[in-house]
Protein backbone atom coordinates (compact mmCIF):
# COMPACT_ATOMS: atom_id res chain seq x y z
CA UNK A 1 0.00 0.00 0.00
CA UNK A 2 1.20 3.52 -0.75
CA UNK A 3 -0.37 6.54 1.53
CA UNK A 4 -0.73 8.87 -1.13
CA UNK A 5 -1.54 13.20 -0.10
CA UNK A 6 -4.44 14.81 -1.95
CA UNK A 7 -4.24 18.22 -2.02
CA UNK A 8 -2.04 21.02 -0.19
CA UNK A 9 -1.60 22.28 2.93
CA UNK A 10 -3.96 21.91 6.29
CA UNK A 11 -7.03 20.54 4.74
CA UNK A 12 -5.68 18.15 2.82
CA UNK A 13 -6.02 14.50 3.67
CA UNK A 14 -4.55 10.83 2.69
CA UNK A 15 -5.78 8.11 0.70
CA UNK A 16 -4.43 4.65 0.43
CA UNK A 17 -3.74 3.97 -3.15
CA UNK A 18 -2.65 -0.04 -4.29
CA UNK A 19 -1.31 1.03 -8.05
CA UNK A 20 1.86 -0.65 -7.56
CA UNK A 21 0.05 -4.41 -6.70
CA UNK A 22 -1.62 -3.51 -9.93
CA UNK A 23 2.19 -3.98 -12.41
CA UNK A 24 1.59 -0.75 -14.01
CA UNK A 25 4.56 1.61 -14.34
CA UNK A 26 2.54 4.38 -15.82
CA UNK A 27 0.55 5.49 -13.25
CA UNK A 28 3.06 5.08 -10.35
CA UNK A 29 2.81 7.34 -7.55
CA UNK A 30 6.22 7.84 -7.32
CA UNK A 31 5.92 9.51 -10.56
CA UNK A 32 3.01 11.44 -9.85
CA UNK A 33 5.15 14.13 -8.13
CA UNK A 34 2.05 13.39 -5.07
CA UNK A 35 3.42 12.91 -1.37
CA UNK A 36 3.55 9.36 -0.52
CA UNK A 37 4.90 6.66 1.55
CA UNK A 38 4.81 2.67 1.96
CA UNK A 39 2.48 1.78 4.58
CA UNK A 40 4.68 -1.24 6.16
CA UNK A 41 2.01 -3.60 7.71
CA UNK A 42 4.21 -6.37 6.89
CA UNK A 43 6.81 -5.21 10.20
CA UNK A 44 3.76 -5.06 12.77
CA UNK A 45 2.62 -8.58 11.82
CA UNK A 46 6.69 -9.41 12.08
CA UNK A 47 6.59 -8.11 15.32
CA UNK A 48 3.13 -9.68 16.48
CA UNK A 49 4.68 -13.09 15.67
CA UNK A 50 8.43 -12.61 16.97
CA UNK A 51 8.20 -10.56 20.39
CA UNK A 52 5.92 -13.07 21.95
CA UNK A 53 8.40 -15.89 21.31
CA UNK A 54 11.46 -13.60 23.27
CA UNK A 55 9.04 -12.83 25.91
CA UNK A 56 7.65 -16.13 26.38
CA UNK A 57 11.57 -17.39 26.64
CA UNK A 58 12.20 -14.73 29.00
CA UNK A 59 9.08 -15.43 31.38
CA UNK A 60 9.77 -18.74 31.35
CA UNK A 61 13.41 -18.22 32.68
CA UNK A 62 12.32 -15.86 35.11
CA UNK A 63 9.76 -18.65 36.97
CA UNK A 64 6.93 -16.42 36.14
CA UNK A 65 3.47 -17.77 37.37
CA UNK A 66 1.19 -18.48 34.10
CA UNK A 67 -0.96 -15.91 34.83
CA UNK A 68 1.78 -13.51 34.76
CA UNK A 69 2.93 -15.12 31.64
CA UNK A 70 -0.65 -14.75 29.73
CA UNK A 71 -0.86 -11.18 30.72
CA UNK A 72 2.65 -10.39 29.60
CA UNK A 73 2.02 -11.99 26.21
CA UNK A 74 -1.73 -10.27 26.05
CA UNK A 75 -0.24 -6.77 26.39
CA UNK A 76 2.14 -7.40 24.08
CA UNK A 77 0.19 -8.49 21.49
CA UNK A 78 -1.68 -5.32 22.06
CA UNK A 79 1.17 -3.36 22.14
CA UNK A 80 1.59 -4.49 18.15
CA UNK A 81 -2.09 -4.36 17.50
CA UNK A 82 -2.39 -0.73 18.74
CA UNK A 83 0.59 0.34 17.22
CA UNK A 84 -0.91 -0.96 13.79
CA UNK A 85 -4.04 0.83 14.16
CA UNK A 86 -2.09 3.32 14.88
CA UNK A 87 0.49 3.49 11.62
CA UNK A 88 -2.93 2.59 9.45
CA UNK A 89 -4.81 5.40 10.47
CA UNK A 90 -5.04 9.32 8.68
CA UNK A 91 -6.96 10.87 11.48
CA UNK A 92 -5.54 12.41 14.94
CA UNK A 93 -7.19 9.42 16.59
CA UNK A 94 -3.72 7.84 15.66
CA UNK A 95 -2.10 9.36 18.45
CA UNK A 96 -4.81 7.59 21.06
CA UNK A 97 -3.86 4.44 19.72
CA UNK A 98 -0.10 5.04 20.16
CA UNK A 99 -0.55 6.01 23.21
CA UNK A 100 -2.65 3.16 24.41
CA UNK A 101 0.14 1.06 22.47
CA UNK A 102 3.07 2.83 24.75
CA UNK A 103 1.44 2.19 27.50
CA UNK A 104 1.05 -1.60 27.10
CA UNK A 105 4.45 -1.91 25.65
CA UNK A 106 4.97 -0.33 29.69
CA UNK A 107 3.12 -3.20 31.22
CA UNK A 108 5.07 -5.38 29.51
CA UNK A 109 8.51 -3.75 30.92
CA UNK A 110 7.20 -3.42 33.58
CA UNK A 111 6.50 -7.25 33.95
CA UNK A 112 9.93 -8.23 32.81
CA UNK A 113 11.76 -6.07 34.83
CA UNK A 114 10.14 -6.67 37.86
CA UNK A 115 10.10 -10.49 37.40
CA UNK A 116 13.98 -10.07 36.86
CA UNK A 117 14.34 -8.01 40.27
CA UNK A 118 12.17 -10.82 42.42
CA UNK A 119 14.98 -13.53 41.22
CA UNK A 120 18.03 -11.79 41.73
Amino acid sequence: FILRRLGSGPASGWVYSTELMDGSLNHHPANSGDETFPFLWIRYVDLLVSTPLVLYNLFVLSDLPRSRVRLGLFCNAMTWLCFLAAAAINAPSEWLFALIAAAFAYAVVGMTSASFAATD
